[in-house]
């Protein structure tokens, strides 16, 4: 798989990393907020870089982002164990539920696997609030992109159509924004 990487351009995902670490490194006050928001953002490029070009995302990377995300907890105790196993039910099992009924109404595939370990990973490292706020954040994004940027497209490409849209990029758009502003979006609740 990554010797079909090493032709493709990471230019795109340097920048948005860039961008990223500038972003927290405004916003965030805390290092250790900050050391954490950095480690999630770049694994969080790495699995939408992996999954644009090559349509999946690893098992492997998942259970590495589990994994630290348990490490970061645990050492810092930002997210408590109760809530990071309540982070993994929900990230992973509202996914997983919403992909079987998916799969049962309309006989073929609407999230991948490697998406729904990947919100169960996130899960661990954001606890039950933060993805919880998460998926809101994706969903909410996912309809903005489906309502401008679909029509867009297809006024600009009329002939073109549209296989599928990655979701794994907006649960990351999503985790970053819950990173950042999750603790004052939850407290307005």
């Amino acid at each position: 798989m990554f010797i079909r990487l090493k032709n493709t351009t990471f230019v795109p995902t340097i920048i948005i990393s860039l961008i990223a670490f500038v972003w927290c490194y405004i916003v965030l006050e805390e290092r250790i907020e900050l050391f954490r928001a950095i480690v999630l953002i770049v694994f969080m490029n790495i699995i939408s870089t992996i999954n644009y070009y090559e349509d999946i995302i690893p098992d492997k990377i998942n259970l590495l982002l589990g994994a630290t995300g348990l490490v970061s907890n645990l050492t810092t105790g930002m997210v408590s164990i109760p809530s990071m196993i309540g982070g993994i039910l929900i990230g992973g099992g509202s996914l997983y539920l919403v992909a079987v009924i998916y799969e049962i109404l309309t006989k073929r595939e609407g999230l991948g696997g490697g998406v729904i370990k990947y919100c169960a990973a996130l899960g661990l490292w954001l606890g039950i609030g933060g993805i919880a706020l998460t998926i809101l954040c994706a969903c909410i994004l996912g309809i903005l992109f489906g309502l401008i940027i679909v029509p867009l497209y297809r006024i600009t490409r009329p002939k073109a159509t549209i296989q599928s849209i990655p979701a794994d990029g907006f649960f990351s758009a999503g985790a970053f924004l819950t990173l950042l502003y999750g603790s004052r979006m939850i407290s307005h609740f």
